[in-house]
Formats: C-alpha cells, structure tokens, sequence
C-alpha cells in the first residue's frame, strides 16, 4: 500500500501519513491543530527502495491508515 507522507511545519519530527497526498479529511480537529500546518513530502515508496527507519515503521503506518485514514508519528529520536 502507498501512503502520503507529510511534515509538521512547526515540530519537524511530527510526520503525519495519509492516503493520498494532501487529503486531511480523516485528520480529527484536535489532532490537526497538535500537528499544525504539515507540507507533502512524497509518496512512500516499495519497501525495498524506502528509508531503513520508515521501512521499520510501516506496518504501523499502514494499520493507522488503512484503519483510521491517517498515522502520526513523532520521529524526535529517529536513527
């Protein structure tokens, strides 16, 4: 599955995952305002071509989103 991966603004460890590519529709208020504005990053990519600590990540990544429309993960201590 392909996600949407964007960038909290104001905390640039904050990254929130979607369906698609700009799509905050699922995003409820109060986790949209903690988050604040987030810029698109890029589209995840085959796990054999993604980032060693997103491909670690992913099955958590692909549970919110498939279950919730949305995964957000603060990476402040990501290797």
């Amino acid at each position: 599955m392909r996600f949407a991966i964007h960038q909290s603004v104001v905390s640039p460890s904050m990254y929130l995952f979607t369906r698609k590519k700009n799509d905050l529709s699922q995003v409820p208020p109060e986790v949209a305002s903690e988050i604040g504005d987030v810029k698109f990053l890029r589209m995840s990519r085959d796990p054999a071509g993604e980032t060693p600590s997103l491909v670690r990540a992913m099955d958590d990544i692909i549970r919110g989103v498939v279950s919730r429309g949305y995964h957000v993960m603060d990476w402040t201590d990501r290797e």
